[in-house]
């Protein structure tokens, strides 16, 4: 199976496997966005009724009708031979209301760096600093106005003059057309 989609308002962002394959002893598999094989593995075996086969979740990045349709849909058997596949529904999509998001992440020892991620429906002015625990801001990442769209953005733990700063919490500020948000993130060092 395969999806098409407007990327204009909707990403694909990762998939989970349908009961229908699973307990059947299934597998599903995806080789590309969008995409989702199914399989079971062995001689001799087919699937039969009818489930769900997968369910594919996708990131609204701006608002809209995400035009979700199956682009197409083919069905082998043991042999590779072609085997006749049946919707019995049409996919589960409608029109996306997209609001600001902010998802500031930690980092790990695998990661190093706190990574801090924000959409916007609508352009706007954004302020997006960094505190310290004393209240003092120690880091501006950005302040001004930007347009719609998904802005990711990297903290290498310095101060606006470029100084280390010590391991420890921080607070991340983000103030949005629509959205004002606070959270604590731990720069390791």
């Amino acid at each position: 199976m395969s999806l098409r989609w407007d990327p204009q308002v909707v990403e694909p962002i990762g998939f989970v496997a349908g009961e229908f394959v699973t307990s059947q002893g299934g597998v599903v598999l995806s080789p590309d966005d969008g995409i989702v094989d199914a399989a079971l593995l062995g001689p001799n075996r087919g699937m039969s009724g009818q489930g769900i086969v997968a369910t594919v979740r996708f990131r609204a990045v701006a608002s809209g009708d995400p035009q979700l349709v199956f682009g197409t849909l083919l069905g082998r058997n043991s042999a590779n031979g072609p085997v006749e596949v049946h919707v019995g529904s049409v996919l589960a999509a409608q029109k996306v209301e997209f609001g600001p998001s902010f998802s500031p992440r930690s980092p790990t020892r695998a990661t190093a760096v706190p990574v801090l991620a924000f959409g916007l429906a609508s352009g706007g002015p954004v302020d997006l600093s960094i505190y310290s625990v004393d209240g003092r801001r120690v880091r501006t990442i950005v302040r001004g106005v930007q347009s719609a769209g998904q802005y990711r953005f990297t903290w290498n733990g310095t101060d606006d003059g470029g100084a280390q700063l010590k391991a420890g919490a921080y607070f991340v500020h983000f103030n949005a057309p629509g959205m004002k948000k606070s959270q604590v993130i731990t720069l390791i060092r």
